[in-house]
């Protein structure tokens, strides 16, 4: 599994081949034989000979040959399995195209940040983003121009904001920015927020190049002038639903 031969391995000590990605998971087998002299189904990652990393799920029990101690372990590979893991959550949390929050994903993200703010009184913004031109740019050029535009317009949007910040694709050319703390004066956070929605404003704004390839056919360059409109909705220290923040920053769009 490793990728060790026998001879490589034969009277070394695993910790000189340096396996363990975390030394904390290795303290945690250590500690786990020393107190019950046997630790079950322990998930760690191991580097493999030539770098790469395994996930593997390993028992172990403190043993004695001949009056020596030794410890028998077993590992099983589970990577193949914890890749398929982080896939599935992969698609259940985030857009296929842009490889942000969606919907789903987003509910959490803003649950989270109403709960920050009540904590700390610091308000938060959810901001509703609509792209004006879209339409219009994916009937004239195609589907595969409009997803373009719209992975430019995501890098646009993720260099706007900070990274405890969340954009997110609420669907088709929306997209969704949660701004998190705030100030917990209200009239200084709705500067604030007014700041970052002209911040997200202005890069929109700016011409977007797209350079299209068809198969036989010679590059073309397709200039389009994107703009956006936006609606945003403060929440802070009150027991409005998550549904209310997301009603309230689509009517403003409007």
């Amino acid at each position: 599994i490793m990728g060790y031969t026998e001879r490589d391995i034969i009277e070394h000590p695993t910790i000189q081949f340096d396996i363990w990605v975390n030394p904390e998971d290795r303290a945690r087998l250590v500690q786990g034989l020393e107190k019950d002299g046997v630790v079950l189904n322990l998930e760690a990652r191991f580097r493999a000979k030539d770098g790469s990393i395994k996930y593997g799920l390993m028992s172990a029990s403190a043993i004695e040959i001949e009056g020596v101690p030794h410890i028998f372990s077993i590992a099983r590979d589970i990577t193949e399995s914890k890749q398929m893991q982080a896939q599935l959550h992969q698609l259940a949390f985030y857009d296929e195209l842009t490889n942000l929050p969606n919907r789903r994903l987003l509910n959490d993200r803003l649950s989270q940040s109403m709960a920050a703010s009540k904590r700390s009184g610091c308000h938060g913004a959810l901001m509703f983003l609509d792209l004006d031109n879209f339409k219009l740019l994916n009937d004239t050029h195609g589907h595969a121009v409009g997803d373009m535009l719209l992975i430019e317009v995501t890098d646009r949007l993720r260099h706007c904001v900070r990274e405890v910040d969340t954009v997110a694709r609420f669907g088709g050319d929306e997209f969704v920015v949660i701004i998190s703390e705030l100030d917990a004066d209200k009239s200084e956070s709705i500067t604030q927020a007014n700041i970052i929605a002209e911040k997200i404003r202005a890069a929109l704004a700016k011409p977007i190049v797209l350079k299209v390839q068809k198969e036989g056919e010679a590059e073309t360059i397709i200039a389009h002038q994107c703009t956006a409109s936006i609606g945003a909705a403060l929440f802070c220290k009150h027991d409005s639903s998550l549904e209310d923040i997301l009603k309230w920053a689509d009517a403003a769009m409007y």
